[in-house]
């Protein structure tokens, strides 16, 4: 590795971003209509607009929303990282990937550089990796407070801890056992120009 360049397969990144969508689709496609039966059942059941459950289900509903736009970015993610491995490099054996890591972002001139910082910090918070781990807390911590979805909370207790690990701190520290957040803004720019 020299200045987050790294030998890779382009092959296996998107075979790991094609997982991601299938499992994002999938999760997409069940999740949302069991948790907004839940939402929906804790407010027709509190509808008297007093109490702690009545807020609970409201703020259930916005979660419900939050995960389903977590879900969507992160499809847009990996289809977006599956377009540029696959136009930018080879197949039939290991490339050289540049890997968007904190000491590669700073060699830009001063345009692409407030890019590459603004596209940087926000994969570091946001990034398609850390949006399933956020909608998992959001939703775990939500459910855990109701009698009747608290067992159904243990779904999204349970992945937080990995979630926590491999998401937070292994993924950003160790780039290359993640799919690559290719620096795209440089792509873009030059087909732009």
């Amino acid at each position: 590795m020299k200045n987050g360049v790294w030998d890779s397969w382009a092959l296996s990144y998107i075979i790991d971003s094609t997982i991601d969508i299938f499992e994002a689709l999938l999760e997409l496609s069940i999740m949302p209509a069991i948790n907004m039966f839940w939402a929906i059942f804790i407010l027709s059941y509190n509808f008297d607009f007093s109490g702690f459950y009545l807020y609970l289900s409201l703020m259930y509903m916005c979660a419900v929303v939050f995960s389903v736009i977590t879900m969507i970015l992160r499809i847009f993610y990996s289809i977006d990282g599956i377009i540029i491995v696959a136009t930018n490099y080879y197949f039939e054996e290991p490339v050289q990937m540049r890997m968007m890591r904190h000491f590669n972002q700073f060699d830009n001139d001063s345009l692409n550089l407030l890019f590459s910082l603004f596209i940087y910090f926000e994969y570091l918070l946001l990034g398609n990796e850390r949006l399933s781990a956020l909608s998992d807390i959001v939703f775990g911590l939500l459910l855990v407070w109701h009698p009747v979805t608290f067992a159904f909370s243990w779904y999204y207790l349970i992945q937080i801890p990995i979630e926590l690990l491999l998401d937070f701190f292994i993924f950003p520290l160790f780039q290359m056992f993640n799919a690559p957040l290719v620096i795209w803004i440089s792509i873009y720019l030059n087909d732009i120009n």
